[in-house]
């Protein structure tokens, strides 16, 4: 039995370039589920990863303005609601008492609560551990796997992209796709055997990308089915793509070397999951 109302009942833990944030939108169409407001908490990156600390605040307090704006906008100004989202922008992020205050909402009761944040794929085994031992045994986990190469390359697109560095030369191009981080998310070689060694295996349902597109109510049926709600009948806009990925020629260089260095990922995924699965990632 979940041991604390104020914490999540599941988590999506990735990958990144995975359609979470088509997932995030869907499931806050549940009335059996309830999610904060703010897409990816990274709370539990923020205190095993350091790298990613210097961007964490920034990102928490880009999601709060974000929310504030949209209620405001749409005629929805609610204090309390806005008391809540200033708190999870100003008071002291990042400790327990933070991401329990996340949850501890009246429209939280009662119903099963999640956290979608792809970086915690990416924990080191005493960041699993502390999932599993605040959350406890019986948390609800759910991982996306995309192709390797194809998750690699669309987030090197949207590194790019981001940068404004399109017209940059195959030499700039080729650095960027050797940066760790990019071969880091996708490294499911060494993530699943991680998850899977703090959680069994029937807590974590892994989804194929493609079945987003492929058949996006059967993806939505089977997360339902996993963390225990009662299936929605209809979700709106369930064929909307969230965040496209940009549009950007990648050098051939690029692709090839990328393509080598994935190879593991790919034979493990085969050894792992098989064939039918793997033809749909």
């Amino acid at each position: 039995m979940h041991h604390n109302d104020t914490l999540p009942h599941f988590l999506c833990i990735g990958a990144q370039k995975a359609a979470t944030s088509w997932l995030w939108s869907m499931l806050r169409q549940n009335p059996g589920i309830w999610m904060p407001p703010v897409k990816e908490l990274h709370f539990f990156d923020h205190l095993y990863i350091p790298e990613n600390r210097p961007w964490t605040l920034g990102h928490i307090r880009k999601g709060v303005t974000e929310a504030l704006k949209w209620h405001v906008q749409n005629d929805m100004v609610n204090f309390d609601h806005f008391r809540y989202l200033v708190d999870l922008g100003s008071k002291e992020p990042f400790t327990e008492s933070w991401y329990r205050a996340c949850f501890d909402r009246p429209g939280a009761l009662g119903k099963k609560v999640g956290d979608i944040t792809p970086e915690y794929s990416t924990l080191p085994e005493e960041g699993v551990r502390y999932i599993h031992d605040l959350l406890g045994p019986d948390l609800r986990l759910i991982y996306i796997i995309r192709n390797p190469l194809e998750r690699a390359l669309s987030q090197l697109k949207m590194n790019i992209t981001r940068r404004g560095k399109e017209k940059e030369p195959e030499t700039f191009w080729l650095a960027a796709a050797k940066d760790p981080v990019l071969l880091q998310r996708g490294d499911y070689q060494t993530y699943i055997p991680r998850w899977e060694k703090s959680f069994p295996r029937e807590n974590i349902l892994y989804l194929p990308y493609r079945m987003v597109s492929s058949d996006p109510t059967e993806v939505l049926r089977k997360v339902e089915a996993h963390i225990g709600v009662t299936p929605l009948p209809k979700y709106n806009r369930i064929s909307d793509r969230v965040h496209r990925t940009p549009v950007a020629k990648v050098p051939e260089i690029c692709v090839t070397y990328l393509k080598n260095i994935l190879s593991e990922q790919d034979n493990y995924l085969l050894d792992r999951f098989g064939r039918d699965f793997v033809n749909l990632i």
